[in-house]
């Protein structure tokens, strides 16, 4: 925001204070936790560790941050903070950066008082505008993204389009493909049912894997399947995933199928170092990739992987 505005000529007043906030994820059987659940650590502020699969990740720092916001990774400091969380509130766990199959990092883009620490810097967003138009957004959590989009949506209507009639914003009542259960009861009795279908085939693993990401859409990415040859099922099943993700979903490069659309690269590191071969090769079939944007696109993934990975 604040490049923005300073291109804009409107930097004056407010500013941001950068925070990094970062989460690591560790094998289930490791951190075996059935919900979520937050616990206090020395330093005052809260960890969580959230269950998801047969993984569990844990998070997460927020620490101030001035470094360049296109480099932003987990630092061997960052594991040890929150491994060592872990460790205080469950002793008998032993967590160590060994047991990190990938993390993550991201920054906060918090409204900056004098003389508050990151930690006590308020989440509330807050708009501002400019004098050239320029309507810029800060601070907010990302559990509030839809009511900080909608507000933005609504003030630039008022501002630029209150000459013609807008109807009021519908996306809270619209239902994502493949979404149409009634009840969890309802997903958790299709979850059961594929992992009967898949049972030859790790089928509590992939059916619940397969409807979290797909929904009922899973349909479509089995009959791919039907039509995919293969030994290895987990191989053949990915590249039924990437058909269905290329035909249904605009996945135009690696890191869309791996982190943007199946997030195999955070929850999914072991899977995704098995099938990632195959993967590039069907793209480059699919998309009619040469043999330098192969190699581009391999180079891309192969960083990503680098930047999950924490190195003692």
């Amino acid at each position: 925001m604040d490049t923005l505005r300073e291109a804009d000529g409107s930097r004056q007043g407010k500013k941001l204070h950068l925070t990094k906030g970062v989460h690591l994820v560790v094998p289930r059987k490791r951190l075996p936790v059935r919900q979520a659940i937050y616990f206090d650590v020395p330093d005052g502020r809260m960890i969580f560790a959230i269950p998801r699969r047969f993984s569990t990740y844990i998070g997460t720092t927020d620490t101030d941050y001035d470094d360049s916001i296109d480099e932003v990774t987990t630092t061997p400091a960052d594991a040890r903070y929150l491994l060592d969380a872990v460790n205080e509130a469950f002793p008998s766990v032993n967590l160590s950066t060994a047991d990190i199959e990938s993390s993550w990092a991201g920054l906060r883009p918090l409204i900056h008082v004098d003389g508050k620490s990151a930690s006590e810097l308020s989440r509330k967003d807050e708009i501002f505008e400019s004098m050239t138009g320029l309507i810029s957004i800060a601070g907010g959590k990302l559990t509030g993204y839809r009511k900080m989009a909608e507000r933005i949506v609504d003030l630039v209507i008022e501002r630029g389009f209150n000459d013609r009639p807008a109807n009021p914003c519908v996306t809270a009542t619209k239902i994502l493909n493949g979404s149409d259960f009634a009840s969890s009861s309802d997903v958790r009795n299709y979850i059961d049912n594929l992992a009967l279908r898949l049972r030859p085939v790790q089928g509590e693993y992939f059916s619940d894997y397969l409807v979290h990401t797909y929904g009922r859409q899973t349909e479509t990415v089995l009959d791919l399947l039907d039509h995919t040859e293969g030994e290895d099922f987990s191989i053949r099943l990915a590249v039924a995933e990437l058909r269905f993700c290329l035909e249904h979903e605009m996945v135009l490069s690696a890191l869309d199928f791996f982190n943007r659309r199946t997030a195999m690269l955070f929850f999914d590191m072991p899977r995704l170092q098995h099938v990632k071969n195959d993967i590039l090769r069907e793209l480059k079939i699919q998309l009619g990739w040469s043999d330098e944007r192969l190699f581009q696109e391999q180079e891309k993934l192969e960083q990503a992987i680098r930047e999950a990975r924490i190195y003692p």
